[in-house]
């Protein structure tokens, strides 16, 4: 079962269940080149994007609290 998100969002999904199972985060360089065709996102996605944002870490939050259970915390 796919729990993560096909859009844009799931990396911050994955980021908030790296923080809720209290794995470490560390960060590997590496060269980037941003080219006209490569995937970005625009106008109303950007909005959904940062909405989406937002709902998840009050959603991570009230998951933390017990308020709630998200599968996406579940083993």
């Amino acid at each position: 079962m796919h729990r993560n998100s096909d859009d844009f969002i799931f990396d911050n999904q994955m980021l908030l269940q790296i923080i809720y199972y209290n794995f470490s985060i560390g960060e590997v360089t590496c060269p980037t080149r941003y080219m006209d065709e490569a995937s970005s996102i625009g106008g109303m996605r950007v909005i959904k994007y940062g909405l989406g944002v937002l709902l998840e870490s009050v959603l991570y939050r009230l998951n933390k609290m017990g308020v709630i259970k998200r599968n996406l915390y579940q083993k």
